[in-house]
């Protein structure tokens, strides 16, 4: 009898002690359980607040016609269709593919500030004439700290269907575009006008830092880096526009529209075509005949007008006319119109070290009684025209035979070189007036270091 109430005492003691161990054991594994979920959900919470955590994308695919947000966007396939989605999922250094041109509508602001050195790439199998990026009528979109790559190492150049310039709008409609500090249009090649922007009616803003570089057009096409039509407004404040190329203004062309140059730069332009090869920085006419082209005649003829009141234009190269810059009326080419005015107005600046390599007109070429020129600041200096058959190292002037349409009043023509006039060539019964500024120090191969002036035509 004691022997069994002994046993169950055991026995009883036994229980009481296994019971606790077990309590505990499971209060633990819930304790942890706990604080791993508290753990994850605070990792997640930073992975939404920078675009540089873990679980981001490194590439991001944005297709606004077939795209849908809803997507993931981790190829063409799975595209999205917003910007805003695809901003949302890139990781910081990434790169938004663009699948096809997307359609900017209304008031917006870009910008991939605090993403590193992210951009948005043309996607290699992007096709078409349709712009990257293009703004629908009244649209007015701002570009700051974000990079647009055409991705022009993907194409082959005789491919005809890639065509698209970054930023650009359509015949018949108007716009503004602002480049603000941090955008950069870069590398892209199309076989249309503007390698970069192209605008009709267009209102243009490139503040300082910005940049357009590395941009190419193809064939008898204006504008690698910029072009600019039908009344448009350009106004550049600051900037860089550089080692574009066109036919016609490797850096900018400008048809029936107007430029200020109040700041920053324009270098490094080039014109690459044998029949024209025009106004390495800049090119400004009236009209624009597009013979053969669709649309030839979308763009009519009017006034053009460049003012610069600071800034740089400097190291560009033409094949035959206008290292700098090159005026060219050509509106009597429009079925029953005229000839219209273009305006050069140097008040400050600079336009230095351009080069004609087999032409004219280093730092300035200017055809016709249309081409008005008025300098009284700014300095045209140590450009050269060809030295075995060029006229006007600093300024050449073509048949602009009125006295009143050239008027140098002040600014300092210094250091250019040619084979005839060094610093300024008057050709075809041209005049000029100068009632101020200097012409030192010029140099010609052959006569008229300074001026030299000829009737032949």
């Amino acid at each position: 009898m004691k022997k069994r109430i002994l046993a169950c005492l055991l026995m009883l003691c036994m229980m009481v002690t296994m019971l606790p161990t077990t309590a505990f054991a499971t209060e633990e594994v819930q304790n942890l359980e706990f604080y791993q979920a508290a753990g994850a959900e605070a990792e997640g919470t930073d992975t939404a607040a920078t675009p540089s955590t873990t679980g981001k994308l490194a590439e991001v695919y944005w297709s606004d016609g077939d795209g849908s947000d809803q997507n993931d966007g981790t190829s063409a396939e799975q595209a999205v269709a917003t910007f805003e989605r695809a901003k949302e999922l890139l990781a910081e250094n990434g790169t938004i593919y663009l699948c096809e041109g997307v359609e900017v509508e209304g008031e917006q602001t870009w910008s991939l500030e605090g993403y590193g050195d992210a951009k948005i790439m043309r996607y290699a199998g992007y096709r078409g004439s349709v712009a990257m990026i293009t703004l629908a009528d009244g649209a007015d979109l701002t570009l700051e700290h974000i990079i647009i790559d055409g991705n022009r190492e993907a194409l082959d150049e005789s491919d005809e269907f890639w065509d698209a310039e970054i930023v650009g709008n359509r015949y018949g409609t108007s716009c503004s575009l602002t480049l603000k500090d941090g955008c950069i249009l870069q590398n892209n090649y199309t076989h249309n006008m503007g390698g970069a922007v192209f605008g009709s009616n267009m209102t243009l803003t490139m503040e300082p830092g910005a940049v357009i570089q590395n941009n190419s057009t193809n064939g008898a096409h204006y504008g690698g880096g910029v072009f600019l039509a039908n009344d448009s407004v350009f106004t550049m404040n600051g900037g860089e526009i550089t080692g574009n190329a066109g036919s016609r203004g490797g850096g900018v062309a400008l048809i029936c529209s107007t430029m200020t140059m109040r700041g920053g730069t324009i270098s490094g332009n080039e014109t690459y075509s044998d029949d024209n090869g025009y106004g390495g920085g800049i090119y400004i006419a009236d009209f624009a005949p597009l013979t053969g082209m669709p649309g030839s005649y979308d763009i009519h003829p009017g006034k053009a007008a460049f003012t610069m009141t600071g800034g740089s234009i400097t190291q560009n190269t033409a094949k035959h006319y206008g290292g700098g810059i090159l005026t060219f009326p050509q509106g009597a080419d429009f079925p029953g119109g005229t000839n219209q005015e273009i305006r050069i107005s140097l008040q400050g600046g600079e336009i230095s070290e351009n080069t004609v390599t087999s032409g004219s007109g280093g730092g300035i070429a200017m055809f016709f009684d249309e081409s008005y020129f008025y300098m009284s600041g700014a300095e045209i200096e140590d450009n050269s025209a060809s030295l075995r058959s060029g006229y006007g190292g600093g300024i050449f002037l073509y048949g602009v035979t009125e006295e009143e349409n050239v008027e140098i009043s002040g600014g300092t023509i210094q250091g250019n070189e040619a084979w005839q006039g060094g610093g300024v060539a008057l050709f075809s019964e041209s005049h000029a007036t100068m009632s101020g500024g200097k012409v030192v120090q010029n140099h010609s191969s052959q006569i008229g270091g300074g001026f030299s002036g000829s009737d032949r035509g």
